[in-house]
């Protein structure tokens, strides 16, 4: 479906791309782009799960292990991106916002335990995530899942959405906060 040409459509149209990409592991958009940066190692970018996404907040919810590379640049600079991208709608989300990072408490628990076991397992490895090995698979040990998960939200407050389209390409600015929007068009 492309991006509508109403201006007042696109907040609620964006949200609905983003629910489905959270729920649906068919969708193009489950699998963004998270973009971090600190001052001691430059900007980067990895393929994160995006686990939901919660419109009334322009809140969505990843997941990663609490001794990556991601956490520390997140403690330096909190505001990051998101970029989703689906080919067969030829559309692109950049998704900017401040990230809350979850390393104990309710939340975070509540999220693990609903995680498969084998999703659990994917956080039970002894070193932690970029550590050189000897042998492709790391070691684990399966009680330091929970200690090593967390959970990543991150707080929207600009939607910068580019729909490639042969009749020429369409791009929206949504700036939000709370429950207002002000979007615009601006130049490709």
């Amino acid at each position: 479906m492309p991006i509508p040409t109403d201006l007042n459509q696109i907040p609620d149209w964006i949200a609905a791309q983003l629910v489905r990409a959270g729920v649906d592991r068919k969708s193009a958009m489950e699998w963004p782009v998270l973009v971090t940066g600190s001052d001691a190692s430059g900007s980067s970018g990895r393929v994160v799960v995006l686990r939901r996404f919660d419109p009334q907040n322009h809140r969505a919810v990843i997941y990663t292990d609490r001794r990556s590379r991601k956490l520390k640049d997140l403690a330096e600079r909190s505001q990051t991106e998101l970029v989703f991208f689906d080919p067969k709608q030829m559309l692109q989300v950049r998704l900017r916002g401040d990230a809350v990072v979850h390393v104990d408490g309710a939340r975070k628990d509540a999220a693990f335990d609903k995680l498969p076991a084998r999703s659990q397992s994917d956080y039970s490895t002894k070193s932690a995530p970029g550590t050189r090995l000897l042998d492709p698979q790391p070691e684990r040990e399966l009680d330091l899942s929970r200690k090593h998960f967390a959970l990543i939200e991150i707080d929207a407050f600009e939607y910068d959405i580019l729909s490639l389209e042969r009749d020429g390409h369409r791009r929206a600015l949504i700036e939000c906060s709370d429950q207002h929007y002000h979007a615009s068009w601006v130049t490709p």
